[in-house]
C-alpha cells in the first residue's frame, strides 16, 4: 500500500486510492482464534511513511454500526514467506 488517504468501495471496484472488503476482530483469543468480527462498510485510512516509520490512521464504521478508530505511528517488520511456502495457516484454515 502506498502512502496517501484511501476511501473504502462497497463495489470493490479497484479504483487507485480505495479499499474494499476489510474486517475488524475485537476481543480476539491467540489461543482459541475467537473474537467479534465486524465488517468494514465505510471509512478512510491515511497511510504515510517516513524513512523505515510508518503512520497510519483510520476511521470507519462497521456493518454492526460502530465506529472503529485507530492510530499506529512506528515501523513494520518484513517478512518474506516466498521461498519455500507451500500454505498459510489462518483461524485453522490452510489458504
Amino acid at each position: 500500500m502506498g502512502t496517501g488517504q484511501y476511501v473504502y468501495d462497497g463495489n470493490a471496484d479497484g479504483d487507485a486510492g480505495t479499499f474494499s472488503y476489510s474486517e475488524a476482530v475485537v476481543n480476539f483469543n491467540t489461543e482459541t482464534e475467537v473474537g467479534t468480527e465486524y465488517n468494514i462498510t465505510e471509512g478512510t485510512l491515511i497511510n504515510s511513511r517516513n524513512g523505515n516509520e510508518y503512520e497510519i490512521s483510520f476511521n470507519c464504521k462497521t456493518d454492526g454500526g460502530k465506529s472503529l478508530t485507530g492510530y499506529y505511528k512506528g515501523t513494520i517488520p518484513f517478512y518474506n514467506y516466498t521461498k519455500g511456502l507451500k500454505f498459510a495457516v489462518y483461524k485453522n484454515r490452510l489458504w
